[in-house]
């Protein structure tokens, strides 16, 4: 082999061994349930030494290996992920549907023995007989459930589809009416809409014990 032959050869070698194997990957960790002014964390499985190129499909965009995204209108989005340059850039997208959420349930999952009289909930020893208040932060009701006579848990609570208000607080209030207008509150909880908009599920306990479980799901 003459020399020119031994430096194209090494040459090549040396190309192939310098070479990358890029990588484009991206997730986020609810791709349907993706809220307006909440922040989502982008997730990717390439290797952190490559080049990276985000476009969250709104205007904006990021070189970070992973990135912290927050979406400010409600609209679709189609975000995509380049790894590399030029024309060895590999993509990857997820095409995201930014919705409002609204509520789907209340679970009462656990009650004490007794109401905070020290009685039993109702007069005739059966359960408590509850309704489910939600009003804003001005006091108005935003929805409210039949009364739900003698419940044992755990007990489901429809929310209606509510569609949460980006600029609304939930007063929540379990009720027991013992007869008349002679209400003791079973669980209560204030939130926001971030904390509501948060996630899918959330747990509460109350300072009598009571625990329930609210669930959420895209409009």
């Amino acid at each position: 082999m003459n020399l020119r032959s031994i430096l194209l050869a090494s040459a090549t070698l040396l190309a192939f061994g310098c070479s990358k194997e890029h990588e484009a990957c991206l997730s986020v960790a609810d791709e349907a349930f993706v809220c307006p002014g909440i922040a989502i964390d982008f997730k990717n499985c390439g290797p952190a030494d490559d080049t990276y190129n985000w476009n969250f499909g709104d205007g904006t965009g990021s070189k970070k290996f992973e990135e912290t995204h927050t979406f400010t209108e409600i609209d679709t989005f189609t975000v995509y992920l380049a790894a590399g340059t030029g024309k060895r850039a590999v993509r990857d997208s997820l095409v995201l549907h930014v919705k409002l959420p609204v509520g789907l349930e209340l679970t009462l999952l656990s009650i004490p023995a007794n109401a905070p009289d020290g009685q039993t909930w109702d007069p005739n020893g059966g359960g408590p007989d509850l309704r489910l208040w939600i009003f804003d932060e001005f006091g108005s009701t935003i929805y409210n459930t039949d009364l739900v006579n003698n419940v044992s848990v755990p007990a489901d609570f429809g929310l209606g589809d509510t569609e949460l208000c980006r600029t609304c607080t939930w007063d929540m209030l379990l009720l027991d009416s013992q007869g008349g207008s002679d209400y003791d509150t079973v669980w209560s909880h204030t939130a926001s809409y971030t904390e509501l908009a948060s996630k899918r599920a959330h747990s509460y306990t109350a300072a009598s014990g009571a625990t329930v479980e609210l669930r959420f799901a895209p409009h």
